[in-house]
């Protein structure tokens, strides 16, 4: 059954637990090669035990009583060994005293509970937060100091909008786009050359010349007004510029739309990583 555990910061670390609300399962796959051959019948007469135990008429499992789960485990014993011993039965013992070594070779159960502390895994998020950590450690224990966007990532925007903030336009592109194959080479007043291989219009220019002077920039509109497109353009134009790019989504799909918007020539410069 799944529980919330929670340890008290104060005091002497009290260790809290609450079931949650759910389905009960039997758990017997460490014992999958040792009772080899008699596995399965345990497996399959636990289940059958559980199902009974959570009947309509019953109150269902529940760690904090004895009564509800002691059947299993009575079953769960019997089954991987028939020489096994639920130890309560046999031998009753203060529950500040700790569980006997097993006498012979028979399988011992008992209704303990038991805490396991392991090393949690290292995948790869894990690895790339110690990255990140190492990263931004300075020397002699000083932090190291976070600037421009890596900044507004951990902290936030900064309060209040800029003297010059002007909203976009309502459509970023579309039949309105400017033609970005005109034999001419766009230049930016404030940018210099554009490196757009898709239409555009004034917006995305836009676009381009706030991403220069700050740390972030949302861009949001409804479906159909060109936000696709304008990461395509954006992209191209930051490779051009021999810089790199991240692009994020919840899925895959919107990634992988992305990618076919690239021009060809972009298009093997991109690299699409699912989960």
């Amino acid at each position: 059954m799944r529980v919330e555990t929670e340890i008290a910061e104060t005091g002497n670390a009290e260790i809290t637990i609450r079931p949650r609300s759910g389905v009960s399962r039997v758990e017997l796959r460490p014992f999958e090669k040792l009772a080899a051959a008699r596995f399965a019948m345990a497996e399959d007469a636990a289940r059958r035990c559980l199902r009974s135990l959570e009947g309509p008429d019953s109150e269902g499992i529940s760690p904090f009583r004895q009564e509800s789960f002691e059947p299993i485990l009575k079953i769960c014993g019997s089954q991987l060994d028939p020489e096994g011993r639920y130890l309560p039965d046999h031998r009753a013992f203060p529950a500040a005293e700790p569980v006997p070594e097993p006498e012979g070779e028979f399988l011992i159960v008992s209704d303990r509970y038991v805490l396991y502390a392991r090393k949690r895994s290292s995948n790869s998020v894990l690895r790339d937060i110690d990255h990140l950590k190492n990263s931004v450690s300075g020397e002699c224990g000083e932090p190291a100091k976070i600037d421009g966007s890596t900044r507004t990532l951990v902290l936030g925007p900064p309060d209040g909008i800029d003297d010059t903030f002007t909203p976009l336009g309502d459509r970023l592109g579309g039949a309105d786009t400017l033609p970005s194959d005109t034999g001419d080479d766009v230049t930016d007043a404030d940018h210099g050359d554009l490196f757009f291989p898709k239409p555009f219009n004034d917006e995305q220019v836009e676009i381009i010349r706030r991403l220069e002077k700050s740390d972030g920039l949302v861009v949001q509109g409804p479906p159909g007004t060109g936000k696709t497109h304008t990461i395509a353009n954006i992209i191209s134009h930051m490779l051009a510029t021999g810089r790199r790019v991240l692009v994020v989504s919840h899925g895959e799909t919107a990634l992988r739309v992305i990618q076919e918007q690239l021009p060809e020539g972009v298009r093997d410069l991109a690299l699409l990583a699912g989960k």
